[in-house]
């Protein structure tokens, strides 16, 4: 019993800032059918998370979520993504994403098709330019862009970010080539016109505990 205190004080001591602060810490909750996107952005993995955005879409649920964590990876595999996302969009399916600590080059491209967007302060939110790799046999054909034709995409990826983010031309590829020093959440903020992801100090699991 008075170990039982003693931790029930301690809890208290961690817990009042954090309940009477003038700037209480701000969360997000994730559901626990978050699908999770981590790691390189290559068709395989890509290939895993369409499989399992079906099967959410094809049980009737209206909403996806997904947590991103990834420096980026193929250029067509994250297209792929892309062209899915939005299928289940104008099927009337919401996706809700959440941006791990890194979220930068064809990571960046799929966050941007998200219908909302949370980031953490701490997030590393970075276009960079387009890398295509040798195409693999699982994608769609149609979606495999190669040679010059990749000059093409990225001019239509920068158009369509710009587009998200509100960034005029001069702001926007300063952060996309920014690879030295990646821009910060806040410069990203100021530099945005328009509220494209909310910001958040950290994230809770929601666990199903009728299981």
């Amino acid at each position: 019993m008075r170990k039982l205190n003693v931790l029930l004080m301690l809890g208290l001591l961690f817990l009042t800032p954090l309940l009477f602060s003038a700037e209480r810490p701000k969360t997000k909750l994730l559901h626990p059918s978050t699908v999770i996107l981590q790691g390189m952005i290559e068709p395989y993995s890509v290939k895993k998370a369409i499989s399992e955005l079906i099967t959410v879409k094809e049980s009737g649920q209206k909403e996806l979520y997904l947590y991103i964590d990834s420096l980026g990876g193929d250029f067509n595999a994250a297209v792929w993504m892309g062209r899915n996302m939005e299928a289940a969009q104008a099927a009337g399916m919401s996706i809700t994403c959440y941006a791990g600590p890194r979220v930068a080059s064809a990571a960046y491209y799929i966050y941007l098709h998200c219908s909302n967007r949370y980031a953490l302060k701490t997030s590393m939110l970075f276009p960079h330019t387009i890398h295509v790799s040798i195409p693999e046999f699982v994608l769609p054909e149609e979606l495999i862009v190669i040679g010059i034709r990749s000059l093409v995409a990225q001019k239509e990826w920068d158009g369509y970010a710009r587009n998200i983010t509100g960034m005029n031309e001069e702001d926007y590829l300063a952060y996309r080539d920014s690879d030295d020093a990646p821009w910060t959440i806040e410069q990203i903020l100021e530099k945005s016109t328009k509220k494209w992801f909310t910001v958040v100090d950290y994230y809770l699991l929601k666990v199903d505990t009728h299981q």
